[in-house]
């Protein structure tokens, strides 16, 4: 009958074996190196063959014979290195890039650049009064300031509601809204009114012969007026219109003259007659009152001497 051996037992064997195997490794193995034969030092040559594709290799050939290694290196000649043909790159299509601006504020003591534009504010259009509604059409010989008395306003006040760029142009036929339901009729002329010359006063004497005259007067009351001038020698007589002096203007009852325009000294005469829009006399004229005024004499040249002794007028 066999026993069978417990697993430890044979565990505890092979333990035995690998630890004699392990002490007796070294000693077998240095046996083996003293029994074996020294080989002695070989001389190798090295050439080296160049190939036709300009690549170098290396020949060793084991020369048992030669006492000595002689290492030969041949030199190939270097490689003809041709530049690289460059190849123009393809031509990019332009493209718009947006680039973003920059401002720079620079302020230098004591240096004052441009002034800053400032932008007015735009200027309204000018629209006609929708409160006046009734339309009026300019007259010969009519202004702005007589249509405005007409209607009971004012000169500005009209041109701004007719949008009126120049107060004083306006043109016959022109059509203008004015204020109120009808066009007022002209009153007609009270040529009741008595006459009275206020300046100069009846019978005036001592009026020189340069500056300005003032006529001025009190009667009816008329849409516009003529002053009449008489001369001193005029012939009352014959009443030759290319002797005396006329004068129209518009609504006032005074008119300023240049005395130098009525050069004559002596006693002139002067009246008014009241005129209707169509420069029609309305009434009666005034009466002739007078005045007595000095002889203009226009500045005589006087003679002046330079240094050449010639004479000349200044």
């Amino acid at each position: 009958m066999i026993k069978r051996l417990p697993g430890w037992y044979w565990t505890l064997v092979l333990c035995l074996f690998c630890l004699g195997l392990g002490l007796l490794a070294p000693r077998m193995l240095q046996q083996v190196a003293q029994n074996t034969p020294q080989v002695g030092p070989t001389n190798i040559a090295v050439t080296l063959t160049p190939l036709p594709s300009a690549t170098p290799m290396m020949v060793a050939q084991a020369n048992t014979d030669a006492p000595e290694v002689t290492a030969t290196v041949t030199l190939l000649p270097p490689p003809t290195l041709e530049p690289p043909t460059p190849t123009p790159p393809p031509s990019a299509t332009p493209t718009a890039t947006s680039t973003q601006g920059i401002t720079v504020n620079v302020t230098l003591e004591g240096i004052q650049g441009l002034p800053t534009a400032t932008l007015l504010p735009e200027e309204e259009a000018c629209e006609p009064r929708e409160d006046w509604s009734l339309e009026y059409q300019v007259q010969d010989n009519e202004t702005v300031t007589s249509i405005a008395n007409k209607f009971g306003t004012n000169s500005w006040t009209l041109a701004d509601a007719n949008c009126l760029e120049d107060a004083n142009t306006i043109r016959s036929g022109q059509i203008l809204l004015v204020p109120g339901d009808n066009v007022p009729v002209e009153p007609a002329i009270d040529c009741s009114v008595p006459y009275e010359a206020l300046q100069p006063i009846e019978n005036a004497w001592g009026i020189p012969d340069t500056g300005t005259i003032v006529f001025n007067w009190r009667g009816p009351r008329a849409p516009r007026y003529l002053l009449r001038l008489y001369p001193p020698d005029y012939d009352f007589s014959t009443d030759n219109p290319d002797n005396y002096i006329d004068i129209t203007f518009d609504r006032r009852q005074n008119e300023t003259l240049d005395l130098t325009d009525i050069a004559d000294g002596g006693i002139w005469h002067w009246e008014v007659r009241p005129l209707d829009e169509n420069f029609v006399q309305a009434c009666p004229g005034s009466q002739r009152w007078s005045f007595t005024k000095e002889q203009y004499i226009a500045p005589t040249a006087t003679p002046t001497f330079d240094m050449t002794g010639s004479v000349g007028t200044g």
